[in-house]
């Protein structure tokens, strides 16, 4: 009797040691989204829209954009967001899911002037893209040695264009606040 006893209270205590796991992995599950700048953007965030599957080999994935206009839906409780770019306001509204913000980037940095857009006329999201890509294109990189947002001679910051991976190639550890990785 003694053995049954004994097994039931090593079957509890491994039971409560694994929901102890459980809630400790949620915990750092919900601390990590946090971190990643949460469910909310405020407006006048910067942040890279990202693009449809047909425009990734084209050239970038992303496209840099300002959060004008945050705008909640109370039938759905859900959060969406009006943009503009460097070249006109964006049609429709944005997920959370498509955007990723970039704190360090300011509109002055991305030559994002809002106020100075017309707001009556409108860009689809591929239209915009290509706007930016004609800048420079896939094959443009700066190959500075600093960190380009506080460059006076970089390429891409005198566009207001991001750098890619092409454009620091071989300079390891370098913190470039204009710079978006991509696979």
């Amino acid at each position: 009797m003694r053995q049954y006893k004994k097994k039931a209270d090593d079957r509890k205590s491994f039971e409560s040691r694994a929901a102890a796991g459980q809630e400790q992995q949620a915990r750092d599950v919900n601390k990590n989204r946090s971190f990643s700048g949460g469910e909310n953007l405020p407006k006048n965030t910067i942040c890279l829209l990202t693009l449809g599957p047909d425009k990734n080999n084209v050239g970038i994935k992303n496209l840099p954009v300002m959060i004008t206009q945050v705008i909640y839906y109370k039938q759905s409780d859900s959060m969406r967001y009006k943009l503009c770019c460097k070249d006109g306001v964006l049609q429709g509204t944005y997920g959370r899911g498509e955007l990723e913000p970039h704190p360090y980037l300011t509109a002055e940095v991305m030559g994002i002037k809002y106020s100075q857009l017309d707001k009556k006329v409108t860009l689809t999201p591929y239209q915009a893209h290509h706007r930016y890509l004609k800048i420079g294109g896939r094959n443009r990189s700066c190959r500075c040695r600093t960190d380009c947002s506080k460059s006076k001679s970089c390429k891409c910051r005198k566009l207001g264009k991001l750098c890619t991976k092409h454009c620091h190639k071989g300079i390891e550890n370098l913190l470039c606040k204009l710079c978006v990785m991509e696979n």
